[in-house]
């Protein structure tokens, strides 16, 4: 993507209104986890727009302003259970669960409309920090942040990243039962069958359909969302995040009216995509 397109997208996300007398509120819910530092991000370039340390019973993030845009919100806390060498290895590893060795990061992108509510509470995973730890070491589920909010905007953005969730865990599936067929392949001693498999492992044909079902879900969701400027907000991210052409789009782009139309994602996709 061009440089000034990226910072076209950078300028346009985030643009919080820093003299408003409003505050937004997030509320951190946990039993298990005494403190952690929270940090909010722009999705769009990574830059940390709050950073603050929570602990005590109150943990609570405030804004002193109105947003009405996403932002990834990580929680980081000292790596205490499982040194960063255990699971550096890991495909990816530094990407999701943070490089730096002395913090493990939980995150979450959510949508915030302040107009719509001041008052969002993320609902941390039911166990200790060692217990997360050590199931991301052993690969198993460990990291669902649930939302809780009156925002319709940030409730219909959760149902969209909900079916990128869907997508992520098809992939994670397909790859395990693919690599068991592998492993079962080599101890029957079948190593042609075995060859197949792992040029199958290595193609990217069992990838390509299930990002088209996922295509498939975006695109359904769009058509039964047409006025909100949350599916204009996913089809610029269809675009930009995940490279798709917005050929494969168009259709969906027409459909958008009223508040979809009315909000920079859209203008964005109109003056940077469309062919004039």
């Amino acid at each position: 993507m061009p440089i000034k397109l990226l910072v076209s997208l950078a300028a346009s996300l985030l643009l919080f209104a820093c003299c408003s007398s409003s505050k937004t509120q997030i509320h951190f819910e946990t039993d298990k986890i005494d403190s952690f530092k929270v940090e909010l991000i722009n999705p769009i370039n990574g830059t940390i727009l709050f950073s603050e340390s929570l602990s005590g019973q109150n943990k609570t993030l405030t804004i002193d302003s109105s947003i009405i845009d996403p932002v990834e919100v990580r929680i980081l806390w000292n790596r205490e259970h499982i040194p960063h060498s255990a699971v550096k290895p890991m495909q990816k590893h530094d990407a999701f669960y943070g490089p730096a060795e002395d913090y493990f990061v939980l995150h979450k992108m959510i949508f915030i409309n302040s107009g719509q509510s001041k008052e969002y509470t993320l609902k941390l995973p039911n166990k200790t920090t060692a217990e997360i730890e050590q199931a991301v070491k052993d690969k198993t589920d460990y990291s669902n942040i649930e939302l809780a909010t009156s925002s319709e905007d940030a409730n219909l953005f959760e149902e969209y990243m909900g079916i990128y969730a869907t997508y992520e865990d098809k992939l994670a599936d397909s790859l395990a039962s693919l690599n068991r067929q592998l492993y079962a392949s080599n101890d029957a001693g079948n190593f042609e069958e075995s060859k197949q498999i792992q040029s199958t492992i290595a193609g990217k044909g069992w990838k390509d359909a299930i990002r088209n079902q996922n295509k498939q879900a975006i695109s359904k969701k769009i058509t039964a969302h047409n006025e909100s400027p949350i599916s204009a907000f996913i089809l610029l991210w269809e675009i930009y995040a995940y490279k798709s052409p917005f050929d494969e789009y168009a259709t969906s782009f027409q459909t958008l009216e009223n508040d979809a139309v009315k909000n920079k994602y859209y203008v964005t996709i109109e003056q940077n995509f469309v062919k004039k």
